[in-house]
């Protein structure tokens, strides 16, 4: 019904179905439109009851549920039971997708088992899958934790665990107050299920199943197209091209409709969009008269062609090319259909018009980002700390701090690196809990604090959620509510090149601190250093 709905149909008649509504259900960066099929939706949303039954079971409808499924128990570890209703096999149908997508955010650790439970943020299915070596069966993720340091006994873990998953483990951000353990949908920033994430993990587990080419086809394409600006029409007509589907004479033949297929823009070869588009002495008249002055190149595939346009750095000749061959197709319509007559170079000009257009109604609309200024008075005792992180080396995360006063003076510059491999996220949140960590021992009062780390900023500022950083972000607010005034600001990358230089630097002078200097990049190690 619904492919039939996208495709249309006239009197009753079934039009030409050019693709199978799996493909079309596909992601768009697989190769299709994301259309939902409804089993998988339906599923999606029923798994979204059984996340609220795990959150919350003291709820009216889980305290219903666990009264009479699962009363000694947790909604994980329930069945079916005698004669269950029909809501309760179909919330239960979804318990496969939600384990499939949730695992643990470690806080304290002591809820989570560490062979059982899911909690391991970048393994298969979030499960240690090292055999077992030193540590009992039952043994927690908090034996893992040194309970007074509030970090990862090191030495335990690259015994117990293969070298790959002692070193996920030790790269998971430790909080140093209190923090439960936690429930989360790995598939998503704020860490709460959505419907659309766990439908696309349906789509992606179902895949996985299918048997298919042996290598895999190429997503690049499908995402740059449609992250191209230009039209949505135009994006939706090279989805069509690039799947093949556009109805070209040779792809009407195909489906066995009778027609000549002679090229209607040149009448020498079939018409395919290999040709069309590539090998039609209209379409190099149009792309040679045009501001690109292009020469098509001979022996080359369609989408290759379309590829290396889309990804070759110059946004505004991409859009030129999308454009020209829209143009170029509906050169092809109008003399196919209405025995009109179009000049390369109206073809050329009204494709370099329509991107004008499109273009200035884009500036128009656009809203620019100012950075945010500090709402801090003019005091002698407030000190601005910037902090900033690196990730140049694989498994290495290397940060940088410089504190100033009112008067730029420089207090304190500091380099440090750590041996662990996160999420950019993470190591950006960690750059500041640092910095904030070199305030206190500095006994600073009035502190302003700025990152180049957007989504760490909000995080801490209440302004978005991301699960992966709470440890972390519990730790930063604690802290900032420590100083008589403090506050946490964005601040453009241009304008914290200096932090950045310092994360930088640590690979070559290692962790350092410099008291009332900022080291000469040339020569660090001729500016005298703190005991570091």
């Amino acid at each position: 019904m619904l492919a039939r709905f996208w495709w249309g149909s006239k009197n009753g008649e079934r039009k030409v179905h050019w693709l199978s509504w799996d493909k079309l259900s596909k992601a768009k960066n697989s190769g299709g439109l994301g259309f939902h099929g409804i089993s998988d939706f339906n599923k999606s949303l029923l798994g979204k009851q059984y996340w609220r039954l795990m959150e919350c079971e003291s709820s009216l409808v889980g305290r219903v549920f666990k009264g009479r499924y699962f009363p000694r128990s947790s909604v994980d570890k329930s069945c079916s039971g005698f004669s269950p209703s029909y809501a309760w096999r179909s919330i239960l149908s979804a318990r496969e997708i939600v384990h499939k997508g949730s695992r643990w955010r470690i806080g304290d650790g002591n809820q989570i088992k560490v062979y059982e439970d899911r909690w391991l943020p970048s393994s298969t299915g979030f499960k240690v899958q090292s055999h077992r070596r030193m540590l009992p069966e039952d043994n927690r993720v908090a034996d893992l934790i040194d309970e007074d340091l509030k970090i990862w006994k090191r030495d335990i873990i690259f015994q117990a665990f293969d070298h790959e998953e002692a070193v996920q483990i030790v790269s998971i951000p430790l909080t140093r107050g209190p923090l439960r353990d936690k429930m989360i949908w790995h598939f998503e920033k704020s860490g709460e299920y959505t419907v659309r994430s766990a439908y696309h993990l349906s789509l992606q587990v179902k895949d996985s199943l299918m048997p298919g080419p042996s290598s895999p086809p190429c997503k690049k394409l499908w995402q740059q197209i449609w992250k191209i600006p230009v039209h949505t029409r135009v994006k939706n007509f090279l989805w069509r091209t690039a799947r093949n589907i556009l109805p070209t004479k040779h792809n009407l033949l195909k489906k066995g409709i009778s027609l000549d297929p002679t090229c209607s823009l040149c009448n020498k070869d079939v018409e395919s969009v290999q040709h069309l588009f590539l090998e039609c002495d209209f379409a190099k008249a149009v792309c040679f008269s045009s501001i690109l002055s292009y020469r098509i190149p001979s022996h080359l595939e369609f989408n290759d062609w379309l590829l290396s346009f889309l990804t070759c750095g110059d946004v505004f000749s991409a859009q030129v090319l999308c454009s020209l061959v829209y143009r170029i197709w509906l050169a092809r319509n109008s003399k196919l259909y209405q025995a009109k007559v179009s000049l390369p170079v109206s073809v050329a000009a009204e494709a370099v018009i329509s991107i004008g257009e499109f273009n200035n109604w884009n500036v128009a609309n656009r809203r620019e980002n100012l950075d945010s200024i500090a709402p801090v008075q003019s005091n002698k005792e407030v000190h601005f700390i910037h902090v900033d992180a690196s990730f140049s080396v694989p498994g290495t995360l290397t940060m940088g701090c410089i504190i100033k006063d009112l008067h730029h003076n420089i207090s304190l510059s500091a380099c440090k690196r750590e041996n662990v491999s996160v999420d950019v996220a993470v190591g950006e949140a960690m750059a500041i809990r640092w910095g904030l960590d070199l305030a206190t021992a500095l006994r600073l009062e009035r502190i302003v604090i700025k990152s180049d780390a957007k989504v760490a900023v909000d995080c801490v500022n209440d302004i978005q959620k991301c699960a992966a950083l709470d440890p972390v972000v519990v730790d930063i607010k604690s802290m900032l509510s420590s100083f008589s005034s403090s506050s946490l600001l964005f601040h453009s990358r241009n304008c914290n090149f200096q932090a950045h230089n310092l994360a930088k630097l640590v690979y070559v002078v290692g962790f350092k601190t410099w008291i009332g200097v900022y080291p000469s990049l040339e020569d660090p190690h001729g500016v005298p250093a703190a005991v570091s």
